[in-house]
């Protein structure tokens, strides 16, 4: 299967680091008045799903989900993943992308995410 590296992806979110770090902002939206978000050009479709996080392991730069391998890591990814640093990892399908997300646990207000682009769902996961 191919897959894009988080170093591949992220620049395409805006972050230029060889992983992410998000930092969690929250605004409350007033959506009483224009709607500014309405008025796109284009619209995507996002459908997501939650993977169970204890079905993956990491071993040898390689990550498993069920002990099927399906994605390369470098040693960066591999040193700053575990379980014990994983919360959530989750399959989102962005109009015909394949996006694999991990999200570290909460540190005040960042979370370290890894992301990277498939080619097709792996194998071993049931929708």
């Amino acid at each position: 299967m191919d897959t894009f590296g988080i170093h591949d992806i992220t620049p395409l979110r805006g972050i230029e680091l060889g992983h992410g770090l998000e930092i969690e902002r929250r605004f409350l939206v007033d959506g009483r008045g224009s709607k500014p978000w309405r008025n796109v050009s284009s619209l995507s479709k996002i459908t997501q799903f939650y993977l169970d996080v204890d079905s993956f392991e990491i071993d040898s730069l390689q990550l498993f989900y069920n002990s099927i391998p399906i994605v390369q890591l470098s040693e960066t990814e591999s040193k700053l993943m575990g379980k014990d640093k994983i919360s959530s990892a989750r399959l989102r399908f962005i109009d015909d992308k394949i996006i694999l997300s991990f999200k570290g646990k909460k540190d005040y207000d960042s979370v370290m995410e890894f992301e990277w682009e498939l080619s097709q769902i792996p194998d071993g996961v049931n929708l």
